[in-house]
């Protein structure tokens, strides 16, 4: 999704849809997802947001699990 401003406000526009891709399996949506998630830098976002802990997965790993999980969901809107 992008947000577009218009006369009545800012609106937001479908980009793009993960389930639409043709000739995609889970895997290729995944590689898709992590293709997606290094080129807007994702990693680096998550790294400065993050609090480290002492748990055995770090935040940063956590959410972009997570994020490649939610790109992944069938119906997924971008």
């Amino acid at each position: 999704m992008e947000t577009v401003r218009t006369a009545r406000g800012p609106r937001q526009r479908l980009v793009a849809t993960l389930d639409k891709l043709p000739g995609l399996d889970d895997f290729g949506q995944v590689n898709v997802a992590l293709a997606l998630g290094r080129r807007l830098e994702l990693h680096r976002f998550f790294e400065e947001q993050a609090r480290r802990g002492r748990k055995s997965i770090d935040w940063v790993t956590a959410a972009c699990n997570l994020s490649v999980g939610r790109f992944c969901e069938n119906g997924v809107r971008l």
